[in-house]
């Protein structure tokens, strides 16, 4: 792994924890700093944002990590 990855690999693994834990009240908040590790990358990036805004959005809308993460990158 390259130092440039980093962002994508703690932003997968943030996302495939949260779809293998649905009702586990923390995979909310794992959603949310999935999308801050992708809004906040030194590598810039964005591919899996939409996935993670969709799915925190979708399964956790009334969450406070749902309404802390308003846009997705």
């Amino acid at each position: 792994m390259k130092l440039g990855d980093c962002g994508d690999w703690l932003s997968n693994t943030l996302l495939d924890w949260a779809k293998n834990h649905p009702d586990d009240n923390r995979s909310a908040e794992a959603l949310h700093f999935a999308m801050r590790v992708v809004r906040f990358s030194a590598d810039g990036s964005t591919k899996r944002g939409h996935e993670i805004y969709i799915l925190l959005h979708g399964r956790y809308p009334d969450s406070e990590w749902a309404q802390k993460t308003k846009y997705w990158y």
